[in-house]
């Protein structure tokens, strides 16, 4: 459950604890749970303060001070040994008989549909025996391999989990590795589930990389042409019956991972590829494409006595014993060059499977490995749930997944009067998981619905303006792989982008959006047996069509600092033909660093205003002072002069001239006493 409204990820962690003999999976092979150990600490302080923040781009995990006694003291029980932050020598063996740190978290629901079966058999959740009372809460394994940091060079594993914090905590990267991650800001929940796929190694030995994983992932080859439909029998007419003819028999596959640069490319792994029949004459020639399509050209044989017996082969009914010729028809890997391609074949009476080449598709995309590197290709990300109900997840495929792309981009891009409006191309749509589903009601789950399927897509949203776009790939470097440059934009190039972002999302707001999604899915004439057999009951059962829902939508921006969720109010301000709405734009962006700057501008200005005020009384003092030194001057020299001649000048203390009268009044007065001996 996300605790926060704003800001960061917060959740509550109810209990840290060991388990000793390690483990990947918070799956406990020990049912009674004999073997974890509880660490007894002060959870209103590790959760006080901004509590407990889920962060994957923090790279470690640090928690409250408070519970590093009692997890020492716990660590030291199960290993025999202190538990330290410092550098370590261990052995692999060692490595893994680390105890594994189980991380509880409060739940967003307390129940969950009784369909997924107990809590106790569900991996991820803590369970009856952990916790009794609240037995749906999450459980969160980290084990050893993702907590212990390994320094090649010196050969060295240092614990990454600190317990460094006043307030709060923060769950960082190595907690949350190996696991699927899902943000559902919009109803304040987090999903989390340990991942099953693996893209470079394994999840079980993170440190020993397998080197086929790195390889490129091709299709299995089928014959595109065939060896008599090459070789010219117009050269038996002069020749024996036993002369030989030769051909070529070209195969096709399609590249469903292009692989890395540490592994063989696909022209590599398709050179050592075995091929259907036998193989004459010189090595075959391999060649890849940059849509994604492979073939291999080899010499073929054959005598004229067969050219009138071979007939061409025929379509067959396999059997279960038959040759899987992979006729699903999916779409291959989306490439760097941006387009992807798929083929479909059947099993032919010769026992090869065939390729038919009417179906053979192209189509430009920006997904996978196109663009999703380049901020200026691909400057936006929208995320989209989507709910199926009545849908049999049982069945589902990768051809389905075709289907649902294609009936969500048709949907997606006609608006209320019919009319086409290109937001993008199916080839810009991505599935990124497919999950049963079954709908609440009303928060509860006394009476559970039907089933159905949960699809979590994402759409790249392409920029037209980018430049420095190569048409081609890069010339061949290490490992002969070839890479894409960085394209090149302007931050105005991105206003339409945006734009085009927040209408999507204004279209999936619409009531009436998840009906047309099914109306198109109904109408796809792509969608045949199993495909349709999957969708057959939300397409024909009305109450299935309206609780078909959007459960959210959001943007992701593809910053080259790393991806983030896109706020959507700066986009009335984003025209840079206003220049006044960009400024504005700016200050709504960063409202805190405004407000600063003008508190700051102010206290300055009334500082000012101080010191120009005590400057003027200061000068109006010093001038009234200069006024009155130069009255009293005038007055003695004027004086001095006409009575230059007195020789013995007196005071007369009875005369009344001579006294102070008004010493406060005026200048003159202050010196009479000086006028009364000048005057007698």
């Amino acid at each position: 459950k996300n605790l926060s409204v704003r800001g960061w990820y917060t959740i509550y962690v109810k209990n840290i604890f060991l388990r000793d003999g390690g483990g990947q999976s918070a799956r406990n092979d020990d049912p009674t749970h004999a073997n974890v150990r509880r660490i007894v600490g002060d959870t209103f302080a590790m959760n006080s303060g901004k509590g407990v923040i889920l962060d994957s781009g923090t790279t470690d995990t640090y928690l409250h001070i408070s519970m590093q006694k009692p997890f020492s003291d716990a660590w030291k029980k199960i290993t025999g040994k202190a538990y330290t932050n410092n550098p370590i020598k261990l052995s692999r063996g060692d490595l893994l008989k680390l105890p594994t740190i189980l991380i509880q978290m409060m739940a967003h629901n307390k129940h969950i549909d009784p369909n997924l079966g107990s809590p106790d058999d569900i991996v991820g959740l803590a369970g009856s025996t952990l916790d009794y009372d609240s037995p749906h809460d999450i459980l969160l394994a980290v084990p050893s391999t993702h907590y212990m940091e390994y320094s090649p060079s010196k050969g060295v594993y240092t614990s990454r989990f600190y317990f460094t914090e006043t307030q709060g905590g923060v769950i960082g990267a190595n907690s949350l590795q190996g696991h699927d991650v899902i943000f559902d800001w919009e109803h304040g929940r987090i999903g989390l589930a340990e991942s099953d796929c693996v893209i470079v190694g394994s999840l079980s030995d993170t440190f020993t990389q397998k080197k086929e994983a790195a390889d490129c992932v091709l299709k299995d080859p089928v014959l595109s042409i065939q060896c008599r439909q090459t070789i010219d029998v117009s050269q038996c007419k002069v020749h024996e019956p036993d002369f030989v003819l030769v051909g070529t028999e070209t195969w096709s596959t399609i590249v469903e991972f292009p692989g890395l640069s540490s592994g063989s490319n696909c022209e590599e792994i398709l050179t050592r590829t075995p091929l259907p029949g036998p193989s004459q004459g010189s090595p075959p020639t391999v060649q890849c494409g940059s849509t994604g399509i492979c073939t291999v050209r080899r010499s073929c044989e054959m005598l004229c006595s067969d050219t009138s017996l071979n007939q061409p082969p025929v379509l067959v009914e396999p059997t279960a014993d038959d040759k899987d010729c992979g006729d699903d028809y999916t779409w291959g890997a989306c490439l760097g060059s941006c387009v992807q391609s798929k083929m479909s074949s059947a099993l032919m009476s010769d026992g090869f499977c065939h390729e038919n080449k009417m179906q053979r598709a192209t189509r430009s995309c920006h997904v996978d490995f196109c663009g999703r590197s380049d901020p200026c290709h691909i400057p936006f990300i929208v995320h989209v749930i989507l709910g199926f109900l009545g849908a049999d997840f049982s069945i589902w495929s990768k051809g389905a997944e075709d289907c649902v792309v294609n009936a969500f981009t048709a949907a997606t891009n006609t608006d209320e009067l019919g009319n086409f409006v290109p937001y993008f191309e199916p080839g810009d749509v991505k599935i990124l998981m497919v999950s049963p589903w079954y709908q609440e009601t009303l928060g509860t789950l006394e009476s559970p619905s039907p089933p159905g399927v949960k699809v979590v897509l994402e759409v790249s949203l392409y920029n037209p303006q980018v430049t420095g776009l190569p048409q081609k790939y890069e010339a061949p470097n290490v490992n002969n792989r070839k890479h894409r440059r960085l394209s090149e934009c302007k931050t105005s190039d991105l206003y339409p982008v945006a734009i085009k972002a927040h209408e999507i999302h204004t279209k999936l707001d619409e009531a009436s959006f998840m009906e047309n999604v099914i109306s198109a899915l109904k109408n796809n004439p792509t969608m045949s047996i199993p495909y349709g057999s999957l969708f057959s009951q939300t397409v024909s059962n009305k109450e299935f069509v309206e609780g078909s829902i959007v459960f959210s939508s959001w943007t992701i921006a593809t910053e080259i600092s790393g991806e983030a969720i896109y706020d959507h109010k700066i986009d009335a301000y984003l025209d840079h033909r206003d220049s006044i709405q960009v400024a504005f734009a700016y200050l709504h962006n960063y409202l805190f660093l405004t407000f600063t700057v003008l508190f700051g501008g102010i206290i300055f200005c009334t500082r000012s205003g101080k010191k120009q005020t005590y400057k003027k009384d200061t000068a109006d003092r010093n001038t009234f002072v200069n006024q009155c030194r130069d009255r009293m001057k005038k007055k003695m020299t004027k004086r001095h002069n006409s009575y230059s001649n007195v020789r013995t000048p007196y005071f007369d203390e009875n005369d009344t001239d001579g006294q102070y009268t008004n010493g406060e009044e005026s200048c003159s007065s202050k010196y009479s006493k000086l006028k009364s001996i000048i005057s007698n």
